[in-house]
């Protein structure tokens, strides 16, 4: 869920929507109304957390992306 949120796009003027699928039965609807920023300067292990979160989503994207795309040859012999 955490993810999600802050996959949303900043809102502006109005409440921005998502939502996420818990399991087969349950799903959470996430309204996003507005951010609040801080007047203090980041701290540099946020800002290294920050980096590693959106690492961690383009590897993944990556990842998606070759195993949708990719041809895989399994040599049972060799198991």
């Amino acid at each position: 869920i955490v993810n999600k949120v802050f996959a949303l796009t900043k809102p502006s003027n109005s409440t921005t929507y998502s939502a996420q699928s818990l399991n087969k039965r349950e799903s959470v609807v996430i309204a996003l109304s507005k951010v609040k920023t801080s007047n203090k300067a980041p701290s540099n292990a946020l800002a290294r957390t920050l980096l590693n979160f959106e690492s961690d989503e383009t590897f993944k994207g990556i990842l998606t992306t070759l195993r949708k795309n990719a041809d895989l040859e399994i040599f049972t012999e060799r198991l």
